[in-house]
């Protein structure tokens, strides 16, 4: 739920916000509160050249948060610790940075107790703490370098009546929150701009929309072509079987057993479906190339979908084969000698 305090004044912002965190956190129900001013995955967040004392200088994704939020989006805390209430009046700001700002900032080396100079010259931060990756812009994008100072307003964001976005994590179901929420945010301090209250799940999907539109149609684009081609596989192995049968009685007459007749048949039509199959996989490998771009979690070649495809169409295939062939093995020799 995103809040907004409406008179720009940064005393007020200051004591509004972990007042309202703190009557959130007695709710029943309720496990853990936080806030940030941009949360992941929608690309709003703010971009400031940072230095490591005395080492690497880089723009990375500046956050401002206030305590409780990495354990309210279960972001887990790799080293170090998370931020608490004493940090916000530190001399020096506490602040926690992702693995990708490790990677990035620190080239793997050691990094609590280390000092970042961020955005403004002369503005430094202790890092306390190092939590796992999220992504700011998006699902399918990459993780970025992130540092997460505590929450100050300053001209910048009071000239952009910049609000902060309050996270909840219950411990189950909590009927009822979600107004107990929106009542406490406008019932304290001065007067405020509160968004609709959103489930977790309802924010990602919001994000992942139209991704997930597109695989809709891909996967209903992908089972159409594999019924077409289970169907033409059934088709002609059938037709090819059925046009043997008076090979059948021949076999059948000059004393062959319906086992042996069937697994012949079976043997000589599973190579063409075999070749067939093979071929396939590697024109796939080309063609779905193209739709790399559409995918998500996975890969053009991802093995797994490969052998599900390959395994479905030779064993159709084989059941093209088998059906007709042991059909065709139990009529009387005289019989199939006779068909035409």
């Amino acid at each position: 739920m995103s809040v907004e305090v409406t008179p720009l004044d940064s005393a007020a912002q200051s004591q509004y916000y972990p007042a309202l965190l703190d009557k959130i956190r007695t709710f029943p129900g309720v496990e853990a509160a936080g806030a940030i001013d941009q949360p992941p995955l929608i690309g709003g967040a703010s971009i400031a050249g940072t230095q490591v004392d005395g080492g690497d200088f880089a723009m990375v994704v500046t956050s401002m948060i206030l305590p409780g939020y990495f354990e309210a989006m279960g972001t887990p805390i790799r080293q170090g610790r998370s931020l608490r209430n004493e940090d916000l009046r530190r001399k020096v700001p506490a602040a926690l940075i992702n693995e990708a700002a490790v990677r990035d900032l620190f080239k793997g080396g050691p990094v609590l107790g280390r000092r970042l100079e961020t955005g403004a010259p002369g503005n430094f931060v202790e890092v306390i703490g190092v939590v796992g990756d999220t992504r700011q812009w998006g699902p399918m994008s990459d993780a970025e370098a992130e540092v997460y100072v505590p929450f100050k307003p300053s001209k910048e964001t009071l000239d952009q009546a910049q609000g902060l976005t309050i996270i909840v994590r219950t411990r189950g179901p909590a009927p009822g929150l979600a107004a107990a929420v929106r009542d406490a945010a406008t019932s304290i301090g001065p007067r405020v701009l509160v968004d609709r209250v959103r489930a977790g799940t309802d924010w990602l999907g919001e994000r992942v929309l139209t991704p997930r539109r597109r695989t809709v149609l891909l996967g209903l684009l992908g089972a159409l072509g594999l019924i077409l081609t289970l169907v033409g596989v059934l088709g002609m192995t059938t037709y090819a079987v059925a046009r043997r049968t008076q090979e059948i009685g021949v076999r059948m007459a000059f004393g062959a057993r319906p086992g042996q007749v069937v697994g012949r048949i079976v043997r000589d039509s599973a190579i063409p479906v075999v070749i067939g199959v093979v071929i396939g996989i590697g024109g796939a490998l080309l063609a779905t190339r193209v739709i790399k771009t559409f995918l998500f979690e996975t890969t053009p070649t991802d093995p797994l979908t490969l052998a599900a495809v390959a395994v479905t169409l030779a064993i159709a295939g084989t059941l093209a084969a088998w059906i007709p062939a042991r059909r065709a093995a139990r009529v009387d020799p005289v019989t199939a000698l006779r068909a035409e």
